[in-house]
């Protein structure tokens, strides 16, 4: 493709009149950039190469279907499908460039009615070649294709058309970006030289054709001043991208017009109504006028909605997750847009539509991304991340604007008109997809609720048949979500009319069953006999407790259950306070961490009441007697908290005594039994019940104070004390037994032996507990 580039023979280049002819098709048939480069790479842009740069080629047929544009030069056949046909015409068998483009090629929709494509091929094509067909047959020039009309057949026949045409324009003026302005065929300059004598029977004719003309170019100018920038309606998405074209196209058009309204031809018609006195001359003129003003305004606004271009294919492009990186750039090329533009400041409608346009493609963009269609019967987990990413694509445009717009409001720049555009306006369709993307997001939560009752077993005399009817329930809303599920069409789109109408049956079908629901949370409620087996219930169904119809039926249930804690909390009050002094505490635990377990307890006791209090609606909280029982159940807790730290302050008061008296014993005594030594461990059960505090301090969460450094030292060689203490009572246990079955025979024998063993007992009677554990085993080994 790079001898697209190279300038054509009498031309200023192929690659602009590929611009030119880009701009005109994406204009005409609203597409975006990234079609028309997908067709520049497709195997038939070679007939669009063709008709472009040969002079030969006068016709070419584009197709779009869907968003794939093809080039054909075969005509189409209309009647299939819904596919848009455009045909591009030359008016002259000549080379192509920047100049004569916009003048030498036709576009025009075969899918336009027939009247208005006659119309138009008629102005654009056949009227010019019969008036040139009669002047070169006048001037004895040989005609293109070396056919010879008659001139005054050739006349006739322009004349007939230009009625035509001028009929059809009165009904509906401006065809499309670019209308002709029909010019009758005004002939030679002899018969407008103007002078007193009336004109000829023949020249009143030529006036009244052209005054009738005149009122054609009338209409025209005033629809195409009038015309306000639209979309088609078969574009539905992307749809802002489509109105910037029709920027375009209109500015094309205006310019058109002013362009063929300066012409030879036109200036001539007009001094000709002028040398006549047409009446319709000062309504002509003014609108001339005001074409002549409205041209460059229509060019500055497309000049700078062009900036935006780039913008909107990039948020086209960009997947649902990744759209919100698109976001700012679009507002802020936007904002741009209107600041440094008078002529859009002027027309704020324009930028409220391109905005609202812009608010719309975004929500169909993230629509068919989160793939509505199957939304309904994919996992549970599934449909909610995407539902959930749609919510969230969408309100991040819409808080993102809303901020943006407040900071630019806040901020007048000089020259600038204030942002002031109504949000409801540009939100209206985005809205309606985030009302109708919460309700899909709670019927798909509701199937999740719905599914749990299946795994739900109750318990009590009346469980079995509670049971059944929660299947009971969870089937039936299967058939409602199996209903829901058959509809033809997206859930999420708002124009999806069957699924409005589903959606409405089905909520009353719905609200029954949670009525139903509601009565059988209330017939377990009855079987529980304590708060805490209450609340478990409760816990069961939690995910529907904020439900309206649930949340009635249990009102007066919450009331009860209140009450209920707050009789508990009273009951473990009476007993904390009457047991403090002398608190139960459990067989083989120490005294302080056995007080300290039994305050748990009693905390472990009202906990859960508390927690399953959190679950019951902020209205029963509030409540006077909900606010009496939340006072009384933090006034027992810290009073238990501070029985806690009482306990540690008083064992801590201990710790150092008992460690500082035990440990400073010696690790055996010695006593004599009939001439016998007897010898017994020296261990004090206080250090035992000092390791029993320590571990079971250690295996307490959050206690009110810290555990005394001694105490962890002395814990912190536990193993290693026992090991050796239970060596050494092994040793002395083999000693006593010695002593005690050994007849004199053999003690003569081993006398030596006991001497040495005695020496070393009498060693460790003097060594004391706390004198380090890292020298026992070698009193241990030298006994």
């Amino acid at each position: 493709m790079d001898d697209l580039d190279d300038p054509a023979p009498g031309s200023g280049g192929m690659s602009e009149c590929i611009g030119l002819c880009q701009t005109k098709v994406c204009g005409l048939l609203g597409i975006t950039g990234d079609v028309w480069d997908r067709f520049s790479r497709s195997e038939n842009w070679s007939a669009l190469q063709a008709f472009l740069s040969q002079p030969s080629t006068q016709s070419v047929i584009l197709t779009l279907d869907g968003r794939e544009l093809s080039a054909t030069f075969k005509t189409p056949d209309q009647g299939k499908g819904s596919a848009r046909h455009l045909c591009l015409l030359k008016v002259h068998a000549q080379p192509l460039s920047k100049a004569t483009f916009s003048s030498n090629v036709v576009a025009m929709e075969l899918s336009r009615g027939i009247q208005e494509q006659l119309a138009v091929l008629s102005s654009r094509v056949f009227i010019p070649m019969l008036q040139a067909q009669a002047r070169q047959a006048l001037t004895g020039a040989k005609p293109c294709g070396g056919t010879c009309i008659p001139p005054s057949a050739a006349r006739t026949a322009a004349q007939a058309l230009q009625q035509y045409v001028l009929k059809v324009n009165a009904a509906k003026p401006a065809l499309q970006p670019g209308s002709f302005l029909v010019i009758p065929d005004l002939g030679s300059a002899e018969l407008y030289d103007g002078g007193p004598d009336a004109p000829t029977p023949a020249s009143r004719d030529l006036l009244a054709a052209l005054d009738q003309a005149a009122g054609a170019w009338i209409g025209q100018l005033r629809e195409a001043l009038a015309a306000i920038p639209v979309v088609p309606s078969a574009q539905r998405w992307p749809r802002a991208p489509a109105f910037l074209a029709a920027w375009a196209a209109r500015a094309e058009s205006l310019q058109g017009l002013h362009d063929q309204a300066a012409g030879p031809g036109m200036q001539r018609a007009l001094a000709l109504l002028r040398a006549n006195a047409s009446p319709r001359l000062p309504a002509l003129e003014r609108l001339l006028a005001e074409l002549r003003e409205a041209c460059p305004k229509a060019a500055s606004v497309a000049r700078h909605g062009a900036a935006l271009g780039p913008r909107l294919a990039a948020l086209a492009g960009a997947g649902v997750q990744h759209l919100p990186q698109t976001f700012r750039p679009v507002m802020l090329t936007a904002i741009l847009m209107w600041q440094h533009c008078p002529d859009l400041r002027a027309a704020p409608g324009l930028m409220l539509s391109l905005l609202r346009h812009v608010t719309n493609d975004i929500a169909e963009s993230v629509r068919q991304g989160t793939e509505g269609t199957s939304i309904l019967v994919l996992e549970g987990p599934e449909a909610v991340r995407r539902l959930e990413l749609c919510l969230h694509v969408l309100g991040t445009w819409k808080s993102m604007y809303l901020e943006m717009a407040a900071q630019h409001s806040r901020i007048p720049t000089k020259g600038a008109s204030m942002w002031r555009f109504p949000p409801a306006t540009i939100f209206s369709g985005m809205d309606e997809l985030l009302e109708r993307a919460h309700d899909v997001l709670g019927l798909v939560n509701m199937a999740a609720r719905f599914a749990r009752l299946e795994t739900l077993e109750l318990g009590g005399s009346k469980g079995r048949e509670l049971t059944a009817s929660l299947h009971a329930i969870q089937t039936e809303f299967k058939s409602v979500l199996t209903t829901m599920q058959e509809v033809d069409g997206d859930p999420l789109d708002p124009d999806c009319p069957g699924y409005g109408e589903a959606w409405t049956s089905c909520s009353w079908v719905i609200q029954d069953l949670e009525r139903r629901l509601a009565c059988v949370i209330s017939l377990a409620l009855d079987g529980c006999g304590t708060v805490a087996a209450s609340f478990h219930v409760l816990g069961c169904f939690s995910a529907w407790l904020h439900r309206e119809p649930v949340a009635q039926e249990l009102q007066h249930r919450y009331v009860e259950l209140v009450s209920m804690f707050g009789k508990e909390v009273e009951a473990a009050a009476v007993v904390f306070r009457e047991q403090r002094s002398c608190p139960l505490v459990g067989p083989g635990m120490a005294p302080f961490s056995g007080a300290v377990a039994w305050s748990r307890g009693i905390q472990e006791r009202i906990r859960g009441g508390h927690q399953g209090m959190a679950s019951l609606p902020p209205a029963i909280l509030n409540s006077k007697g909900g606010r009496e029982v939340q006072r009384a159940y933090g006034e027992l807790l810290a009073e238990l908290k501070a029985f806690e730290a009482e306990q540690m302050e008083l064992w801590e008061a201990e710790v150092d005594v008992t460690s500082a008296s035990s440990l400073m014993q010696p690790l055996i005594r010695m006593h004599g039994n009939e001439g016998l030594t007897q010898v017994a461990v020296n261990f004090d059960p206080r250090i035992s019940e000092l390791l029993q505090e320590v571990a079971t301090f250690l295996g307490q969460p959050d206690l009110p104070r810290s555990i005394p450094g001694t105490a962890l030292q002395v814990h912190a060689q536990a193993s290693v004390l026992q090991l050796h203490v239970s060596q050494l009572e092994s040793v002395v246990n083999a000693w006593n037994h010695m002593q005690d079955t050994m007849i004199p025979e053999e003690r003569a024998i081993v006398d030596a032996l006991i001497i040495r063993a005695r020496l070393s007992l009498e060693q460790c009677s003097q060594v004391l507990l706390g004198s380090g554990c890292c020298s026992w085993p070698s009193f241990v080994l030298s006994v």
